[in-house]
């Protein structure tokens, strides 16, 4: 990559997270602020964090044997964007849901796995 990215080498949304990390890599891809204090996460932060969570929907549609339809729980965030970015680079289905939604468990038909796990020091939940 010569400091541009090219149609040719980003296909997929993977492709594009990846290609951003290596040509962006320690600029500033988002800053945010939590109780007055401001945070800032580079490219390849991003992209690692992300692929925490594509490396875990991978597996999943390993083992289930085909892409796997995610609903996100969580409030906007950073940890929010990466698992959603994640998922779907990964080849699933993201579905972000409402936090405040107070009986999100009953408007699904079937029976789902609830994963919990954090990006950073930040809870977020995929319903699969």
């Amino acid at each position: 990559m010569n400091g541009i990215m090219k149609p040719e080498e980003t296909k997929t949304l993977y492709d594009l997270l990846e290609n951003a990390g290596r040509l962006f890599g320690e600029k500033i891809f988002l800053k945010y602020e939590i109780d007055d204090e401001v945070y800032e996460k580079t490219y390849r932060e991003f992209v690692r964090d992300s692929k925490k969570t594509a490396n875990f929907i991978q597996e999943q549609n390993r083992q289930k044997g085909s892409s796997v339809h995610a609903a996100l729980l969580g409030s906007n965030s950073y940890e929010y964007l990466c698992g959603l970015m994640g998922t779907v680079s990964a080849g699933g289905a993201a579905i972000p849901l409402d936090v405040q939604l107070s009986n999100w468990c009953g408007i699904f038909k079937k029976p789902i796995r609830i994963f919990c796990f954090t990006i950073g020091s930040f809870p977020l939940r995929l319903l699969i």
